[in-house]
């Protein structure tokens, strides 16, 4: 039977809700560097972006979960759909500490917290590793939420 939760027990999440930590669980980078080379010379944009996510929690204990986060950032290169240009991998883990006990549902609605929570942290680390690469500037685009994912003022 699906658990139900109430408008005050989300609001209760969200107004007792503190990050203790976030750290990078794993990390890897793939890139054809050939390819790329081939593109910078003819002055070719990169393959358009795909980003994928995966997101699962589980809880610590009573006042503590755990979310991690899985991105793939990847383009294919131009000139042979088939093969990929660069791969960027990276898993986070938050850790969050809140005043109510985190369920299915609940997380199912805090989702895109954790979301906009990530994300500048995921932009970060693409922008800090495409300049470390010497790739072109990758403009990661901005994490977009329904309007009725977010929580009205009081």
């Amino acid at each position: 039977m699906p658990e139900n939760f109430s408008k005050e027990d989300y609001n209760k999440l969200i107004d007792t809700l503190d990050i203790v930590t976030v750290f990078e669980n794993k990390v890897g980078t793939v890139i054809d560097r050939e390819a790329y080379i081939v593109l910078m010379q003819q002055e070719e944009e990169n393959g358009e972006l795909e980003i994928l996510e995966g997101m699962a929690w589980r809880k610590h204990d009573e006042e503590h979960f755990e979310v991690k986060c899985e991105y793939i950032i990847r383009a294919d290169n131009p000139s042979d759909r088939r093969k990929k240009l660069f791969e960027f991998e990276i898993e986070y883990c938050l850790v969050y500490s809140a005043g109510i006990q985190m369920t299915e549902k609940l997380f199912s609605r805090f989702r895109n917290t954790v979301r906009l929570n990530i994300w500048p942290y995921v932009r970060e680390h693409v922008d800090d590793l495409s300049r470390r690469m010497k790739i072109s500037e990758l403009i990661i685009p901005p994490i977009r939420i329904e309007a009725e994912d977010v929580r009205p003022k009081k």
